[in-house]
């Protein structure tokens, strides 16, 4: 009869692998193969690049943000079922920039109609431009209060 040896705790040696880990790390190149066009990704601690790289068409992630890169014949599309909102703090409407709405709502108490645009604050105290989808016009404006 065999005698089993006693189990031995893993010591991880320097900084080496642990089993079963990917021979990826983080700072490696993926490329993946998708419909016959070559897709990278780069994965590096706070870099993080999807699409195709060398043609200037990809996504970026970094520490700061994220970004959209595409080449000069080609649009960069953000489609939505939803409101979209960018700006710098999204829970303050003074800090929002860029508001589309999807649907008729009170924005900062203002009634906003689906399709209007804002850019710029929606605060009383900040000018902003006001596209009215449904009335088909654009409103200059000092803060809430139409000009």
């Amino acid at each position: 009869m065999t005698k089993l040896r006693p189990p031995v705790p893993f010591k991880r040696p320097g900084r080496g692998r642990l089993p079963g880990q990917s021979d990826y790390g983080l700072d490696d190149v993926i490329n993946i193969k998708v419909r016959d066009t070559t897709t990278y990704t780069i994965i590096n601690r706070e870099l993080v690049q999807v699409g195709n790289i060398g043609a200037g068409k990809y996504v970026e992630i970094d520490d700061t943000g994220i970004n959209l890169y595409a080449n000069s014949l080609e649009k960069i599309s953000i489609e939505t079922d939803g409101d979209l909102f960018l700006g710098t703090d999204l829970s303050a409407a003074d800090t929002t920039h860029l508001a589309i709405f999807a649907n008729n709502q009170t924005y900062n108490s203002e009634s906003l109609g689906a399709g209007d645009l804002l850019l710029g604050s929606n605060s009383a105290s900040k000018p902003n431009v006001l596209w009215d989808a449904s009335a088909g016009d654009m409103k200059f404006r000092i803060g809430t209060t139409d000009n």
